[in-house]
């Protein structure tokens, strides 16, 4: 079972192997959806990295591919 949460650069990492697309592409959509509330970045608990859950990296992805507006 994969953990609920990976960290922003990890949730980057996952999205560009899956997508193909780059950093910077990854980071506009990701802030595109953040804007909209449709996901959600978060402070990490020791407050050095910003987390993201494994359903909000998914609904990235989706978009990325078009499988979703």
């Amino acid at each position: 079972m994969s953990a609920p949460f990976v960290s922003k650069t990890q949730a980057i990492s996952l999205i560009s192997v899956e997508t193909g697309f780059g950093r910077r592409v990854i980071e506009k959509t990701m802030d595109k959806l953040e804007e909209q509330g449709r996901i959600k970045v978060i402070d990490s608990p020791d407050g050095r990295a910003l987390r993201i859950s494994r359903s909000d990296v998914d609904v990235i992805i989706k978009v990325l591919n078009g499988e979703i507006e």
